[in-house]
């Protein structure tokens, strides 16, 4: 990276608290793969990597690799991301659809209750 456009970058765009928001989600999820979850757990956990992820696209601005320190986080937290929801989305589906397709009459006699 030339220096000039270094330091634009660096003046640009907070990138140590980007890369410690990269950081973050892989220390939180990382481990996550390597684990056998059940249906609610999956969907428990999908939920908070959904909330985790969600806020990282809106400050990384996806510069070239060129312009980014050499130990940049992001493309493996992309990775991360995509391989939690190819493990974890269709788990978290079926238990949602489990948990809102399924009667629940302790609800139903609430709604009969209630004036």
């Amino acid at each position: 990276m030339e220096g000039g456009l270094e330091r634009a970058v660096g003046q640009w765009w907070d990138l140590p608290a980007i890369a410690a928001r990269h950081q973050s989600f892989l220390s939180a999820y990382g481990a996550v793969a390597a684990e056998d979850l059940t249906p609610r757990q999956a969907f428990a956990t999908w939920i908070g990597c959904v909330d985790a992820w969600r806020v990282i696209p809106y400050v990384d601005p996806g510069l070239p690799a060129a312009w980014l320190p050499a130990d940049w986080p992001g493309n493996l937290t992309v990775r991360l991301f995509a391989d939690l929801r190819e493990q974890l989305e269709d788990l978290s589906g079926r238990y949602l659809h489990r948990v809102t397709s399924s009667p629940r009459p302790d609800l139903e006699r609430k709604a009969d209750a209630a004036p």
